[in-house]
């Protein structure tokens, strides 16, 4: 979440644009429970980033090829209500698209591992324009991926990523993993190389031109420096941000309230030395905020969206905050207690993002194909508060029923690395008919699925799943041994999912 997409989201209350969608009856919303006024798109990949328009329209940008039986390489726009806005043309992005930023005239610029759009060369960052062609007046040259985009109130454009430089003519601008472009694509001279040496997942501009970024990363401008850091408006360190100690893992995502405080999300487990998983808060100095305490999330957390009443909204990998389940996502309050409101249902691996409407209603994306066991394909839109009923039961639309914790049981874990590649092979017990899926995950912010596998079953039974790795799952363990999480999910028919993690260590086998 980027500072300036908030203040966006503020504008666009306050000029009072019209809500988006058509009304529901009000019995039937639930905090967190699927809008079926939104309909399926049907990506037919993960969905990574999405931007609303002034207009409520839907730009989404990620791996996918189809949206809707139509040719979308990578980026496309819906409508309001979900289905294809055909007058959006087809970009033909020639890679994953993990990053988007809309500008104030429409024109939408991304970032990703492509090397092409429209046929024409664009390496790793373009712009299109408001119908979805190319805009051949922004040709900016790179080397490595860029993760991520922060639009500027001048129109210039900060970009985090894993590239060395940016090129303009015969010229070669040095810029370690973080870079800022004029308006028409060319290098800003006058933001240095900041000199990071690993790679930048997060970028944040905050209002005096300062830049917050984050990612895996040991050293800024020749100084010691891990995972996170703010760089100067001339591209320089900025002393005066710096945790005692700091995060002890990656940090994907940033987000900044209005009292300046930051938001942090990823895969660490301390910050300042304080136990803090995978959440925490720090202060605008970069000390840890101890108001703030661990929510405990047991997945990595991929993003951080702040809501307008201080509420947070965090997706990942988890499935669990705290000892309470939530399907890799979920809603924190502002001290970072777990908003029990709040529990959208999609199955699946993981939540990418996730992007507060003008109604307060929430679109969320990643790499599910369900929500409340109805098709969503790596996008969904759940309500954001409950109106109407009540606190008390029996009124219909209420959500799935809650399915009991030991409705799942795994048991026989075995892992197994040989010559020909490498499986996870367990039993799975259920009590009642529904979706089993499994999946083995890493950290990483490239591969997080190492495996999956999904069985449907007619009724209550015991049976053996096999997430199979393959031989590049051998090639993985080049370091000797590899972790993995191994989640196991029940979705019985009617009900909620439940969830089983075990952690796994493959061994080479010498």
């Amino acid at each position: 979440m980027r500072l300036w997409s908030l203040a966006a989201l503020a504008a666009i209350v306050a000029i009072g644009l019209p809500v988006i969608g058509p009304p529901v009856d009000a019995h039937a919303q639930t905090a967190g429970a699927l809008d079926p006024s939104f309909a399926n798109a049907s990506p037919n990949s993960s969905v990574r980033k999405t931007l609303v328009q002034p207009d409520g329209k839907v730009l989404v940008g990620g791996a996918f090829t189809q949206v809707a039986g139509q040719n979308r390489l990578r980026v496309a726009r819906l409508n309001a209500d979900g289905s294809l806005d055909p007058s959006f043309a087809n970009p033909q992005v020639g890679g994953q698209v993990w990053a988007m930023a809309l500008q104030p005239d429409g024109k939408i610029l991304i970032g990703g591992d492509f090397k092409q759009v429209a046929g024409q060369n664009r390496t790793y960052v373009a712009r299109l324009n408001a119908d979805g062609s190319l805009d051949t007046t922004f040709n900016a040259v790179t080397d490595g991926t860029v993760y991520d985009l922060a639009l500027l109130p001048d129109g210039k454009v900060v970009v985090g990523g894993a590239f060395k430089a940016f090129k303009f003519g015969q010229f070669t601008n040095p810029r370690l993993k973080v870079a800022r472009l004029n308006a028409n694509g060319t290098i800003d001279v006058t933001f240095g190389d900041p000199g990071i040496d690993l790679v930048v997942f997060d970028v944040t501009a905050q209002p005096d031109g300062s830049v917050l970024v984050s990612g895996h990363f040991g050293q800024v401008g020749g100084q010691t420096i891990y995972n996170v850091a703010r760089l100067t408006s001339a591209g320089k360190l900025d002393a005066g941000f710096k945790p005692a100690t700091p995060p002890d893992a990656i940090v994907y995502e940033l987000a900044v309230q209005p009292d300046g405080k930051v938001l942090m999300g990823g895969d660490f487990a301390y910050v300042n030395g304080t136990a803090r998983n995978r959440i925490a808060r720090v202060n605008a100095n970069g000390t840890l905020d101890p108001t703030f305490p661990d929510a405990n999330p047991n997945g990595g957390i991929d993003s951080v969206t702040l809501q307008g009443d201080g509420k947070i909204l965090i997706g990942g990998t988890f499935s669990l905050v705290g000892a309470t389940p939530r399907s890799h996502v979920a809603r924190l309050n502002a001290d970072a207690s777990l908003d029990t409101s709040f529990a959208p249902q999609p199955n699946g691996t993981s939540i990418s993002g996730t992007t507060v409407q003008a109604d307060g209603n929430i679109l969320i994306s990643g790499s599910f194909t369900e929500v409340e066991g109805q098709p969503r394909s790596g996008l969904a839109r759940v309500f954001g508060t409950s109106t109407g009923g009540g606190s008390g039961g029996g009124g219909s639309g209420g959500g799935p029923t809650p399915t009991p914790a030991d409705a799942l049981s795994v048991a026989a874990v075995k892992a197994k690395v040989s010559r020909r590649g490498a499986y996870i092979s367990s039993r799975v017990k259920v009590t009642a008919a529904g979706t089993i899926t499994q999946q083995a995950t890493t950290g990483l912010k490239d591969i997080r699925v190492r495996c999956s596998s999904t069985k449907t079953v007619a009724a209550a039974t015991t049976s053996q799943l096999k997430c199979n790795l393959g031989r590049k799952g051998r090639r993985s363990l080049r370091k000797g041994s590899l972790k993995l999480t191994l989640r196991t999910t029940f979705t019985p028919v009617g009900g909620t999912a439940v969830f089983s993690n075990r952690q796994i260590t493959l061994k080479r086998k010498r």
